[in-house]
């Protein structure tokens, strides 16, 4: 798997982002020698190349950052900056032990965008979305160490300082969970 990421100037619409990260996306097939870029959408909209079958693919961008991971597996990736989390979303997505891992941490917004990236990946993953009971996603974070109810996946975390790898904002430093699951 191979998994690219390039920060992008801040003030930048969704729709900059989104392109920042289909060009990511196309450079990394041109690299394969892929040349036809045509989309197909699966039953519930997540994207694949019709030409390359063999060929996965996942996106994701946020303030500041877009990220294209390809692979010859199934894969989901998530960014998000960290900023105040929502009670509710908390209640809505999180099991008691991951309520209280975030509740008991020194940086409970962290902890959460911690929980909700790895959630966020999983479904991106299989294909659904959020509409999926996230609730059901039991994950246990120790330190770097990840596990989960999922049997067959594997999720990998990184936290990127933004403005170690970019010019345009260097004094703003921004954590972003970067989040990769692949089946094992």
């Amino acid at each position: 798997m191979e998994v690219l990421f390039c920060g992008i100037p801040d003030g930048r619409t969704q729709h900059v982002q989104h392109q920042a990260a289909h060009q990511l996306l196309n450079w990394q097939l041109h690299q394969r020698g892929c040349t036809d870029f045509t989309m197909e959408y699966g039953r519930l909209g997540k994207p694949s190349l019709r030409a390359y079958p063999q060929l996965h693919f996942n996106l994701s961008h946020a303030t500041g950052i877009c990220v294209s991971a390809v692979g010859s597996f199934p894969m989901g990736v998530d960014v998000e900056p960290i900023r105040p989390l929502r009670p509710k979303v908390i209640r809505r997505i999180c099991t008691e032990e991951e309520r209280q891992f975030i509740a008991q941490a020194s940086n409970p917004d962290e902890a959460f965008f911690r929980i909700w990236t790895l959630k966020e990946s999983y479904v991106k993953a299989i294909g659904i979305g959020v509409s999926y009971p996230m609730q059901t996603i039991a994950l246990h974070l120790e330190g770097d160490a990840i596990s989960s109810n999922l049997p067959g996946y594997r999720f990998v975390q990184y936290v990127l300082q933004i403005g170690m790898f970019w010019r345009f904002a260097p004094q703003r430093r921004r954590k972003n969970p970067f989040i990769c699951l692949r089946r094992a």
